[in-house]
């Protein structure tokens, strides 16, 4: 199945499907990009569907999927349940839920993948003796300015018939041959050393140290979060729902009381044990009254009304930065670059962020993410 290009009456909008096939795992890989090769913005486009299918239902049907990383103990919890009329469920990236389903037939189904780190949303609807099946970015209702172009989620469907946990097993097959990455044709062993970005500078030297003399062998040593913010003590080892780390989320600085000497100590002893230096950032939001936003509040939008992180009391609110304001963004490749660069960092984190605001400007909903 080659790419299929479409063009509309005014051959100005064009829609191109990039596709690949896998003859081993009988999986079809697809995007949708558009463009606009007029002079002028297109018509709206509203609800775009890379993914509308229609399937033909059976007298048993269950559908199953996992959980995302939604900070629970049952995160990652595989969930089988019966398809009666109706299975919606919402994600960006994998919050809430991973993105891969399997709709089961009685031994035939699909599996189903959407391939975006953005906002993405999957319906299963029962409609007479047939199933549709929709994948897509919700909230989509734009116009393409003159030479713009985007694209929309990438789309996995894998067909099987036969075993359930087969099927399964060939998407995961599937995920490490093509798309997880490998290392001289092996699957990537370990590679990372985790620590938690609030523990001072001479505990992460001290365990470098013992990475060192005692031969582990570490690609990378990763810095959580909690590494940023004005200088403050804060406690070393946290709770997940009682730390403060996220009230200092767009304050993209070391935090000196935890690193006195600044960055570059504890660099110098990852790179003496043999190791990369990886950072975690959250760089899609800011909370209030903290870095960029103090200075330029017009490069956030506001998301909801002010709230407590987890058990604390203190509320704060988060805001969306504008990566389509070219000042907005050129101020953030710049920040995170000079942080990585002037601190021997090689490796680069990025959390899933926060929910996206409202459009900038009227009829251009979903373009940032598209972007």
């Amino acid at each position: 199945m080659g790419d299929k290009v479409h063009m509309d009456a005014t051959q100005t909008v064009v829609v191109k499907q990039v596709t690949e096939t896998y003859e081993d795992s009988a999986a079809v890989e697809w995007t949708l990009w558009l463009e606009n090769k007029g002079d002028a913005s297109t018509k709206i486009f509203d609800s775009v569907m890379p993914l509308d299918l229609s399937v033909e239902a059976s007298d048993q049907m269950k559908i199953s999927y996992s959980y995302g990383t939604r900070n629970a103990l049952n995160d990652f919890q595989y969930i089988e349940q019966d398809f009666t009329d109706t299975f919606t469920i919402k994600s960006k990236g994998s919050s809430h839920a991973l993105p891969f389903f399997n709709l089961n037939l009685g031994g035939r189904g699909y599996i189903i993948g959407i391939g975006w780190t953005a906002n993405w949303q999957v319906n299963l609807t029962r409609e007479g003796d047939r199933i549709r099946i929709q994948a897509f970015m919700p909230n989509t209702h734009f116009v393409l300015y003159a030479g713009e172009h985007v694209r929309t989620p990438r789309i996995l469907l894998m067909p099987w018939e036969g075993d359930c946990r087969h099927a399964q097993n060939n998407l995961r097959r599937h995920l490490v041959e093509y798309h997880i990455p490998g290392e001289n044709g092996e699957p990537t062993p370990p590679i990372c050393c985790m620590s938690w970005g609030a523990m001072k500078a001479h505990n992460h030297i001290k365990y470098l140290k013992y990475i060192k003399e005692h031969g582990l062998r570490f690609d990378m040593y990763w810095i959580d979060a909690g590494w940023f913010g004005p200088d403050h003590d804060t406690d070393e080892f946290q709770n997940f729902y009682i730390e403060d780390w996220a009230y200092n989320i767009g304050e993209w600085r070391f935090n000196r009381i935890i690193y006195p000497d600044g960055f570059l100590p504890v660099s110098k002893a990852a790179h003496e044990a043999g190791m990369n230096v990886l950072l975690w950032f959250s760089t899609y939001g800011c909370a209030q009254n903290l870095g960029y936003l103090k200075e330029h509040p017009e490069w956030g939008t506001p998301l909801g009304d002010e709230v407590p992180i987890g058990q604390n009391p203190a509320k704060t609110r988060f805001s969306s930065i504008h990566l389509t304001n070219p000042e907005a963004y050129a101020w953030l490749l710049d920040r995170v670059s000079s942080i990585m660069l002037e601190n021997g960092i090689s490796g680069y984190r990025e959390d899933c962020g926060v929910p996206s605001g409202e459009p900038l400007s009227e009829n251009r909903e979903g373009i940032g993410q598209m972007q």
